[in-house]
């Protein structure tokens, strides 16, 4: 079976922070692995320092930085284990 590699990101539009903890413990509770993509936007880690941005020089890759979650994701995932996720995925969003 070919299988490709699919970058998966969970943006959760609405109660941002709410939100997030409500995804980020049904994922846990399930034994699954779920985190920021990005906890800090790019401008304002370390690495970019030297361009001397401020929180708020761009407010929607900040947003962004509070609600995408990176779910698990690797050629190995077996299709059992992309449905548990899809599922959990399903569930948490009925909360």
């Amino acid at each position: 079976m070919l299988r490709y590699c699919v970058i998966v990101k969970l943006v959760v539009k609405s109660c941002i922070l709410f939100c997030n903890c409500v995804f980020k413990q049904k994922f846990s509770a399930a034994g699954i692995g779920a985190a920021l993509h990005y906890p800090r936007p790019l401008h304002l880690q370390k690495g970019y320092g030297f361009l001397d941005l401020k929180e708020g020089s761009y407010p929607v890759a900040e947003k962004a930085a509070e609600s995408v979650l990176s779910l698990p994701n690797y050629l190995e995932m077996t299709d059992e284990m992309v449905e548990y996720v899809v599922e959990t995925v399903k569930e948490a969003s009925l909360l």
